[in-house]
Order: C-alpha cells, then sequence, then structure tokens
C-alpha cells in the first residue's frame, strides 16, 4: 500500500537514517520538500516506522490550541496502521483495541484536548492509543474507506489553501461532505 495511493501529501523524497541512539524512538523532520526520518531499529518492522513516514504525507500545520497532538499524531498514528495493516480494517481493530485496553481509566478519561505536551507520560497513552481509537471507532461509523477519503481530502485542502488544521474546521469540513451529526457525536 503506498501513501501516494491515499492521495495525501506531495512528497518528492524521503531519506530513512538508522539512528539506534534512543530506543524505540523515530521522527521525521522537513526541509523544503525533503523529509528525512530517524529511526532506530527496533523501528524497522513496525507500525512506529510507517508512523515516521506518515508525516511526511500528513504534512500540514496544526493550530496550537487544543487538540494539536490529535492532528500531529493521533492521525497520523491511525494513517500508519491503516497502511501497515493494508487496509485491513480488522487487523487495524485489533491492533487498536489492545492499545486501548490497557489504558488506564485515568488514560481513558482524559481528553485529547486537554492534552498540551507531548512527553513519555500518561499524555503519549492519550495521544498514541486512546485518540486513534477512538478516530478508528468514528471511520468504522461513517464507513472507513469514506473516512480515508474525507482525511485525505481534508490533508489536501490544508495543503493547498495553506491552512492549519484545526478541529472546528475538521468539523466543519466532514459535515459540509455528509457527515451527519449524530456520527460525528
Amino acid at each position: 500500500m503506498s501513501f501516494a495511493a491515499l492521495g495525501m501529501g506531495n512528497v518528492s523524497e524521503i531519506v530513512l537514517l538508522h539512528n539506534d541512539l534512543h530506543p524505540s524512538y523515530g521522527t521525521a523532520v522537513r526541509n523544503d520538500r525533503q523529509y528525512i526520518v530517524f529511526a532506530d531499529s527496533g523501528f524497522w518492522n513496525m507500525p512506529g516506522m510507517v508512523h515516521e513516514i506518515t508525516h511526511c504525507y500528513l504534512d500540514y500545520a496544526c493550530d496550537t490550541t487544543a487538540g494539536r497532538f490529535l492532528f500531529s499524531e493521533s492521525f497520523a498514528e491511525l494513517v500508519a496502521t491503516y497502511v501497515f495493516c493494508n487496509k485491513d480494517t480488522s487487523a487495524i481493530s485489533e491492533i487498536l483495541t489492545n492499545h486501548y485496553n490497557v489504558l488506564s481509566e485515568e488514560e481513558r478519561n482524559k481528553s485529547i484536548f486537554d492534552v498540551r505536551s507531548n512527553t513519555f507520560s500518561h499524555n503519549s497513552w492519550v495521544i498514541y492509543y486512546k485518540a486513534p481509537y477512538i478516530l478508528f471507532c468514528f471511520a468504522q461509523r461513517i464507513g472507513f474507506e469514506q473516512f480515508m477519503g474525507l482525511l485525505s481530502g481534508y490533508v489536501v485542502r490544508l495543503e493547498k489553501q495553506h491552512l492549519s488544521a484545526n478541529i472546528q474546521d475538521f468539523e466543519q469540513y466532514l459535515k459540509f461532505h455528509g457527515v451527519s451529526n449524530e456520527d460525528w457525536t
């Protein structure tokens, strides 16, 4: 499954660099239209590597308001799982449900909109486990392929119009394209 098939982003080159300085660590950085992904060897055959590459395709500015980690990280995690599982929604469901099931009650009750920093504390569980699971449940309600198409269209719109992602704009975009209030809530 290629990212280009998702219709997201306009990436001309991705450079992958091996980095074993920090276990289970990866990052994607951008210089003009060239992307560099740093990752330790533990990432090579995992969704984590796909997550970092996904950042190259979901390259849009995010408002610094509540919900920025939803757009900067949680969407990347969901799309990475989608690509890693080759669009197999039962495999995606299994991974994301397993992630959700390890969350504490405190983590399950914390809103992604209350997260102000991305540290290796409880926030990371909300960003990388809870929010992608909730997004997946929403995607299942409206149809996963429809959701991916809407997400792709939203990313292209942000890129073309040089907009920053934010939850109010995303909600309006989804509703404009036929998502009901009932499905959204």
